[in-house]
């Protein structure tokens, strides 16, 4: 769990944890759009390697970064609409269902499905509080620490037979 009020890094990129009450800042918005591409980044790095469920990942994958890029650069003083963070909720979700391809049913990629899939939409006009903004970047922060501890090194089909080898980098 990570405490409101202070930060972590997903991939190079600082996000804030929010305290409640606290407005959600254009900057906040703004940083989890980069991280998201940071991570589609490197799932496309994934996908390179893998033979198994190429296309769909492929596909997957495109999808999300099209979404991702269409969510709008915003500024100080600029609305930001209820689509906009459902759109980042969508993406989480299919991130997740990107990690179950390449990774399997392991427990990190179930909490994160679970947690991605737990979120709450955002009404018309409502606002976005410190406990949704914290959830998407624990969410985020997680599915990077997982994208971080393992490398895919060889993936092998043979005989319809999936060999998915999964090694943790070497500190």
């Amino acid at each position: 769990m990570i405490v409101a009020g202070s930060s972590v890094v997903v991939l190079g990129i600082e996000l804030e944890k929010r305290s409640a009450g606290d407005i959600i800042r254009a900057d906040d918005d703004n940083k989890k759009r980069d991280a998201l591409l940071k991570i589609l980044e490197k799932l496309e790095e994934y996908a390179a390697v893998v033979v198994f469920d190429r296309a769909e990942i492929v596909t997957s994958l495109s999808d999300l970064r099209d979404k991702t890029e269409s969510l709008p650069v915003v500024s100080f003083g600029d609305y930001v609409f209820a689509e906009h963070h459902n759109t980042i909720i969508n993406i989480l979700s299919g991130i997740a269902d990107v990690l179950s391809l390449l990774f399997g049913e392991i427990l990190a990629v179930e909490e994160i499905k679970s947690e991605a899939q737990s979120l709450q939409l955002v009404g018309r006009g409502n606002m976005v509080s410190a406990s949704l903004h914290n959830s998407i970047v624990e969410i985020l922060k997680k599915i990077a620490d997982l994208l971080e501890r393992y490398t895919i090194t060889e993936v092998v089909l043979w005989d319809d037979v999936e060999v998915k080898l999964y090694l943790a980098p070497e500190k």
